[in-house]
């Protein structure tokens, strides 16, 4: 499921498109880069419901067994792009500040849940201050 599912949310396509339009010029190098997915790329949404389902079906979990599962792997994700960061001074800072501020705005949103297609409370309130309440 999970090796899946990094390309099917369009996590990538959406870094691809913001890295050409932000970047002037951009490079050959780069091209290359963008075509390998790497893990800074890559970053899954795996705090969502299917996932959690998936994993129970797959390992015979419990409901709180898969949602610890999936925090490690959220967890370990989060140590990868961070170390990502650091280690790649030849790669586009600007790609890489894409990539991370996807992954952190996949997070909040799913932090709690799927907080795009279930309005929860935490999540509305996140929206709420940061869209309606400044004004």
């Amino acid at each position: 499921y999970l090796d899946n599912a990094w390309i099917s949310v369009g996590a990538p396509l959406a870094i691809v498109h913001a890295y050409f339009y932000a970047s002037n010029p951009t490079t050959e190098e780069a091209s290359h880069f963008m075509e390998e997915y790497p893990d800074t790329i890559r970053w899954k949404r795996e705090d969502v419901s299917k996932s959690i389902q998936c994993y129970m079906y797959e390992t015979e979990a419990s409901e709180e067994e898969a949602r610890d599962h999936v925090k490690k792997l959220m967890s370990n994700a989060w140590k990868k792009i961070n170390a990502y960061q650091f280690s790649n001074a030849h790669i586009s800072q600007t790609i890489i500040g894409v990539a991370v501020n996807l992954a952190r705005a996949a997070q909040c949103i799913y932090q709690y849940g799927d907080g795009h297609a279930i309005e929860h409370l935490e999540t509305k309130d996140r929206v709420m201050s940061l869209l309606i309440k400044p004004l």
